[in-house]
C-alpha cells in the first residue's frame, strides 16, 4: 500500500518555496527601478494575451460568476494597473526636500506570501503579482484548491515572462501541492 501525506508535501514545499524566494529577493533587492517597471511591464503585455482564456477557465473551474465580467477584470489588472504604475517610484530615492533636507526611501519588504481566492483568481493574481515584483519583493501565492488550475496557468505565463526578463528563479512561485496545512506553513 502507497499512502501519499499531501500535509506533508505541501509543509515542505512551502518551506522550500519560502527558502528559494528568500535567495531569490535579495538579488531582486538590488535592482533598480527601471528594471524591476521593465519586468512588470513585460509580465502585463504577455498575460493581456491570455486575459479571455484565463476569464473563461476561471468561470468553468470555480463556476464563480460570468466569463465576460471576469474578462472585464483581468482586462483591468493587466491594461489600466500598469498604466497607473508606470513612473511611479517603489524602491530607491522616492522624493527628495532639498529645503528641509529630507527623502523618502522605498526599501523592499522581503517575500510576501498571498493567498489568492477563487472568486476572483485571475484578476487578484495578476495584480498581486505585478505590485510586489515592481515593488522588488519576492511573492509565493497559495491559490484556492477550486482555482488551483486557473491561478497555475496564470502564474505559469507571468513566471515565463518575468523570468525572461532578469527576474531571479524563484521570486514569483506557487504551490503546486495546496493543502490548508501548506498554507499555514507557507505564512
Amino acid at each position: 500500500m502507497n499512502i501519499i501525506d499531501y500535509d506533508l508535501l505541501s509543509i515542505q514545499e512551502a518551506r522550500i518555496l519560502a527558502e528559494n524566494a528568500h535567495e531569490a529577493q535579495q538579488t531582486l533587492a538590488t535592482f533598480p527601478q527601471e528594471k524591476l517597471d521593465e519586468i512588470t511591464e513585460r509580465m502585463a503585455e504577455e498575460i493581456a494575451k491570455h486575459a479571455k482564456e484565463l476569464a473563461v477557465m476561471s468561470s468553468e473551474e470555480t463556476d464563480y460568476g460570468i466569463w465576460q465580467d471576469k474578462y472585464i477584470k483581468n482586462r483591468f489588472a493587466c491594461e489600466y494597473l500598469p498604466t497607473k504604475l508606470r513612473g511611479m517610484r517603489c524602491v530607491g530615492i522616492i522624493k527628495k526636500d532639498e529645503e528641509k533636507q529630507m527623502m523618502d526611501v522605498g526599501v523592499p519588504v522581503g517575500v510576501i506570501a498571498s493567498l489568492v481566492p477563487a472568486t476572483s483568481p485571475v484578476s487578484t493574481t495578476i495584480y498581486t503579482a505585478l505590485v510586489a515584483i515592481k515593488a522588488g519583493n519576492a511573492v509565493i501565492f497559495s491559490p484556492h484548491p477550486r482555482a488551483k488550475e486557473t491561478i497555475g496557468k496564470t502564474l505559469d505565463i507571468l513566471i515565463q515572462a518575468a523570468e525572461g526578463y532578469g527576474l531571479p528563479e524563484g521570486a514569483l512561485t506557487y504551490l503546486h501541492t495546496v493543502t490548508p496545512a501548506g498554507t499555514i506553513e507557507l505564512m
